[in-house]
């Protein structure tokens, strides 16, 4: 009885394979590795096969030090987003990228921006069940009740996927 009602709770987004988050052979791939130094030869305007900028690869790795010496050339960090609408914060918050997320909030990122899905980076947080990501999100005031295009709001993931009271989860 309680496994098909853990089965009925469940049911699960595309595989992440099909998500937005790919691995590439882009220069782009590395850019956690290479140092802020390597940065001023980069562009910040290369985009890979799937509208990746460094910018999304320096936020998914949850390098604050890449993030930072992209922002001092392209102090953007709203309007660049990939082909499904990810900003830099929706992959570092769907990475678990907590100190990328914060430095992207300080830095004037928005909380309400939705990808192609109608996901905001609180939706990924709260997907991942990551509590100490959510706090954050909280912390910085992030809407609680944007609804994603099935007509979720972040706390309803949560509830669904880890049983999980968003509302009541500490700032």
């Amino acid at each position: 009885r309680s496994r098909s009602r853990a089965a009925s709770r469940r049911s699960l987004p595309a595989p992440r394979s099909s998500w937005p988050i790919r691995r590439t052979s882009f220069p782009c791939s590395c850019v956690a590795g290479i140092g802020s130094a390597a940065i001023t030869t980069l562009s910040v305007e290369s985009r890979d096969a799937h509208g990746y900028l460094p910018i999304h690869y320096a936020a998914e790795s949850g390098s604050v030090e890449v993030l930072e010496a992209l922002r001092r050339r392209d102090s953007r960090v709203n309007d660049q987003k990939n082909q499904a609408g990810w900003s830099p914060l929706h992959f570092a918050a769907a990475n678990g990228q907590a100190k990328a997320c914060a430095y992207l909030m300080d830095a004037g990122a928005q909380l309400d921006v939705q990808d192609e899905r109608g996901w905001t980076a609180l939706h990924h947080a709260a997907f991942r069940g990551d509590r100490s990501l959510i706090a954050l999100f909280k912390r910085y005031r992030a809407p609680l009740d944007i609804l994603n295009n099935d007509g979720e709001s972040p706390a309803d993931l949560a509830e669904r996927y880890h049983g999980d009271d968003i509302e009541a989860t500490p700032r």
